[in-house]
């Protein structure tokens, strides 16, 4: 079961590195390429200060949000959804095994403590942000979009 276990965890893990095409607007690093094409690195072009927080905020959408960066398919649902399940099939298949029982209620309440922890720090990153000035508030939309 550890190696079934393990062998998800390397799956999914690896579905996250597979190369996909995406626009190519949306990119990870935001600065420090040529942009226009022309062949010159332009001063707007530049990486600055606030492309540090803009680099971090995409990390973040990367794993937390759909976007076009990870195919509209974010990492951290897709890998706690396939870890619930497990958890659901272990307790399924375990009704007269307690230990294995009680293996199924750990892995479902540390999947729902580590989804709730990666949510509350995404809001941490937000209160960051908006408190350097980097990100303004507003509302419950995309609060997580960087203008610099």
């Amino acid at each position: 079961m550890k190696k079934l276990l393990i062998f998800v965890a390397l799956v999914a893990i690896a579905a996250a590195f597979v190369p996909a095409p995406i626009d190519a607007q949306e990119r990870l690093i935001p600065c420090g390429y040529d942009k226009d094409g022309d062949g010159l690195l332009k001063q707007n072009e530049q990486c600055g200060f606030c492309d540090i927080f803009v680099l971090i905020n995409n990390i973040v959408k990367f794993f937390l949000v759909p976007t076009p960066l990870n195919n509209n398919i974010p990492i951290v649902p897709l890998i706690a959804v396939l870890l619930l399940a497990f958890g659901g099939f272990l307790y399924l298949v375990s009704p007269s095994n307690p230990g294995l029982q009680s293996r199924a209620k750990s892995v479902i309440f540390a999947v729902v403590i580590g989804f709730v922890i990666t949510y509350a720090a995404w809001l941490v990153i937000d209160f960051i942000l908006t408190f350097f000035g980097v990100v303004q508030w507003q509302g419950f939309g995309n609060w997580w979009q960087i203008s610099c």
